[in-house]
């Protein structure tokens, strides 16, 4: 349940954070709760997906609200919480440019697990050939919870089912790659992304043209990178992540 605007207490932001109750002063807290912002892959982690927090009347990310004062050592008011929902809905950013000359037909699914095709479908249709119709969604909102469906793996994976539209006249190679997978905060730790093309291809492109011998891609595209390769670790449940898909 998302903290309140109004008289704000240190146990109210503790029991947010998944903490059971220390017994300790308010005054003692302080770190405790504060340092969540700079915690990846524990429940306790601060969520990086909370983009509405209240800040006198502003809306503030969780980064701007909490991460950056905590960080910088700057007064620590408990104003920067109103609002915090420790199970914000996971947001995240993806750009598809299709450059190639073939229509494009796309799958991209956010997971709890790397089996590709599984989670939630957060696109789903043709992108047009020569750049005529490209994808940009900054920010995108899943509407799933984050620490409700993610915390338990420990993080998400992003995978895609991606394949050329049947009848589209190329016979050239027709190559996927992504070209950035970052995280949108920059802060915290566990900040890096594994992508296929890094992981797997070592920069090659996959194709996928069955008329030159390609073929439909269906496996994960980004994942985490949690002390193990590709695609063991999700990435952490509590941050955000930027993708883009670029076709050749």
């Amino acid at each position: 349940m998302a903290i309140g605007t109004t008289n704000i207490k240190m146990s109210d932001i503790a029991t947010e954070l998944q903490y059971a109750s220390t017994g300790l002063a308010d005054n003692s807290m302080v770190n405790i709760l504060y340092d969540s912002s700079q915690l990846s892959y524990s429940i306790h982690g601060g969520s990086y997906h909370n983009l509405n927090m209240l800040v006198s009347s502003l809306a503030k990310t969780f980064k701007i609200a909490i991460e950056t004062r905590y960080s910088a050592g700057t007064y620590l008011w408990i104003g920067g919480w109103a609002g915090y929902d420790h199970d914000a809905p996971a947001q995240l950013a993806y750009i598809i440019n299709n450059g190639s000359g073939a229509d494009v037909a796309f799958d991209l699914y956010i997971g709890a697990n790397n089996t590709p095709g599984s989670g939630t479908n957060i696109f789903s249709g043709i992108v047009p050939r020569n750049n005529g119709g490209n994808i940009n969604a900054n920010p995108y909102n899943t509407g799933v919870g984050a620490y409700s469906t993610f915390s338990s793996s420990g993080g998400y994976w992003i995978s895609g089912n991606i394949s050329v539209v049947v009848g589209s006249p190329v016979f050239v190679p027709v190559e996927m790659k992504v070209t950035a997978a970052v995280d949108l905060d920059n802060v915290g730790g566990a900040t890096a992304r594994y992508n296929y093309t890094n992981e797997i291809l070592s920069g090659a492109g996959f194709d996928l043209n069955p008329m030159t011998g390609g073929v439909a891609f269906n496996d994960v595209l980004v994942s985490g990178a949690n002390g193990s390769a590709f695609p063991t670790n999700g990435i952490s449940w509590n941050k955000r992540t930027s993708i883009i898909i670029d076709i050749t």
